[in-house]
């Protein structure tokens, strides 16, 4: 610490105090007034410990200083310094700094206040440099992330807009193939009704037959033959007349027996054309039909009986047009139907419309000319159904019905 006494006119240049050296006054020293060195703990003064103001404005003339540094701390100066005449001193104050410590310019730091400013500017300029190189690193990563995104979301564009290509060309090949689909659909469906309208042609001359009345006849047997021992009937005669029996031809040269195709004889073919002729004379009394009038005719697999009939001639007033218009005399009769020859399609219409019929659902259905009507109610209009309005379409129509 400094102590000072008296008036002070005069005022000596201060000593300051720096680095490793300690003053214990800083304040300037007036005249008459003494200024008093000290050292920090665990330091010792050299040279002397004070200092008196002179009526100059001085110190005492040739009054010596000596500075000396703390531990690893290097002097830069010199270490000692005298009051010299003129009340100056006649060194400069000497630095202080750590041991190695040097400035940006490679000298020696004057103070450890100067040294440390300095190593905070260095350490601030470090980290400028570092947070700079870091941004730097992170702006180039973020850059690469960004070009390697952008070039995989190129690639995932292209490759969207191939799929879409690709696509737009199928949709284009669809759409081909559904105009061809609709046109082959449309070609099949006029082939099939040039097809169902030709086989309804070549039927229309056709009525199938059936009932107990066309069952097949058995064929009589003739008298049973004489036994072998016996040369007359029983009850006759040995000198009687010649047998009733038909001459049979036997011995070498005897011509068989006349057959029919398929191994059996003439006598078994049934002549299916009388049979009809009978019948429908029997159940139609005045209908004038003869064997030319047919052109063919022959039994049909499956139950009832059934004969298929081709007449010659299918016109207005025909044999067959006939048939159909008188057919219904034949209700009270139980063994004779008549019906016409249907195709497959209109075969499968009328059986759904007389199933619709027997859940009364219709009053009526009838075929003329190969087409199929129906009536709803008794006093309603015929209705003909044609072969779109089969399938779904016709069983939707009757549920309705």
């Amino acid at each position: 610490m400094a102590y000072f006494s008296g008036t002070l006119s005069v005022e000596c240049p201060p000593v300051t105090e720096t680095g490793s050296l300690r003053l214990a006054s800083t304040s300037s020293a007036r005249l008459g007034q003494t200024v008093t060195f000290t050292c920090p703990a665990g330091h010792q003064l050299s040279g002397a410990a004070s200092v008196t103001c002179l009526a100059n404005g001085g110190t005492a003339v040739n009054d010596t200083v000596e500075y000396f540094c703390n531990a690893n701390h290097v002097m830069q100066g010199n270490a000692s310094s005298r009051c010299t005449p003129t009340g100056t001193w006649s060194q400069p104050t000497p630095a202080s700094g750590k041991r190695g410590a040097v400035d940006r310019d490679g000298d020696l730091g004057s103070s450890p206040v100067h040294f440390n400013r300095r190593w905070k500017e260095y350490l601030d300029n470090a980290l400028d440099e570092l947070q700079q190189r870091i941004v730097s690193s992170i702006s180039r990563d973020i850059h690469e992330f960004n070009e390697s995104i952008h070039s995989k979301l190129s690639a995932m564009d292209e490759g969207i807009r191939d799929l879409e290509r690709h696509v737009e060309e199928r949709d284009d090949e669809i759409v081909s193939l559904t105009a061809e689909l609709r046109q082959t659909k449309e070609e099949v469906k006029k082939l099939s009704e040039r097809a169902e309208s030709a086989e309804m042609n070549s039927r229309i001359p056709c009525l199938i037959l059936s009932g107990r009345t066309l069952a097949p006849r058995q064929a009589r047997l003739g008298a049973p033959l004489q036994p072998a021992d016996e040369s007359a009937p029983r009850g006759g005669s040995a000198g009687a007349g010649p047998s009733d029996r038909p001459p049979t031809a036997s011995g070498p040269g005897a011509a068989a027996p006349e057959r029919a195709p398929g191994g059996r004889d003439t006598a078994e073919v049934e002549d299916i054309c009388g049979l009809v002729i009978r019948a429908v004379k029997d159940r139609l009394p005045g209908l004038d039909i003869r064997e030319e009038d047919i052109d063919r005719a022959h039994r049909l697999p499956g139950p009832n009986h059934r004969v298929i009939v081709r007449f010659v001639q299918s016109g207005q007033n025909s044999v067959r047009d006939q048939l159909m218009t008188r057919r219904l005399e034949l209700r009270h009769h139980n063994d004779l139907f008549i019906n016409e020859s249907l195709t497959a399609q209109k075969s499968t219409i009328y059986r759904s419309l007389l199933d619709a019929k027997r859940a009364k659902k219709l009053y009526t259905v009838f075929t003329r000319w190969g087409h199929v009507y129906f009536k709803a109610e008794k006093f309603g209009t015929s209705t003909l159904v044609n072969c779109g309005n089969s399938g779904s379409r016709l069983r939707s129509r009757l549920c309705h019905l």
